[in-house]
């Protein structure tokens, strides 16, 4: 996701499955962007389209199930 959707929060998480129950925790999330190698995880309220050129973020919906993320 970029960060003109609507971006609603951002954490320090170390592993992808904080990051996926904290977007799940949030009504507002819909999407999540998560680096492992930053410990970065980004929540959006929409995300209209998203770049996957960049192998170090995984971004899926909030109704994916860990450890499978989907687009």
């Amino acid at each position: 996701c970029y960060f003109q959707d609507v971006f609603i929060h951002f954490y320090s998480k170390n592993i992808l499955k904080d990051c996926v129950e904290e977007c799940q925790k949030d009504e507002e999330c819909a999407y999540f962007s998560f680096n492992r190698d930053r410990e970065v995880c980004l929540l959006f309220g929409h995300c209209d389209s998203f770049d996957d050129a960049d192998p170090t973020f995984v971004t899926g919906q909030s109704a994916c199930v860990y450890p499978e993320p989907c687009k």
